[in-house]
């Protein structure tokens, strides 16, 4: 079996950010538990001290998945919200967060409670570059 070319990173998750958005696509929207928390979300942007310099560009939930779209004002409001997102009602679930494309901005996508992230197969993502390795010979 010839295994594709690694890729790095940065590639690999734009895969795995691509499939969940697929999934999230494909979900119909479930208004009482969306509405409910996507106000959660904006509460947590507007009320939370710990979210300065980051800022909800948009919110949107479909049955059991939420896609984020965050910016940031520089890398330390990326790493404060980093730092507190998953201690904090709606994070608190099983979420994930992209890099976007778009400098200082985030892609995060959330379950619901009692749901899972949809993750991919593995054996459909490229295979991911190894780091190198300086000075071991």
């Amino acid at each position: 079996m010839v295994h594709p070319t690694p890729v790095t990173i940065a590639t690999r998750n734009a895969a795995i950010a691509a499939h969940l958005d697929r999934e999230f696509q494909l979900q119909a929207r479930n208004d009482p538990w969306a509405g409910s928390v996507e106000a959660e979300v904006r509460t947590f942007f507007t009320e939370a001290s710990h979210a300065e310099g980051s800022r909800l560009l948009d919110a949107d939930c479909h049955s059991s998945l939420c896609r984020l779209r965050i910016a940031h004002e520089d890398k330390l409001a990326l790493e404060r919200f980093m730092a507190v997102v998953g201690l904090e009602e709606p994070f608190t679930v099983a979420g994930v967060r992209f890099p976007d494309p778009v400098p200082e901005r985030s892609v995060m996508f959330i379950a619901r409670r009692d749901t899972a992230l949809p993750w991919p197969d593995v054996a459909t993502l490229p295979p991911q570059e190894l780091p190198a390795q300086g000075g071991v010979r």
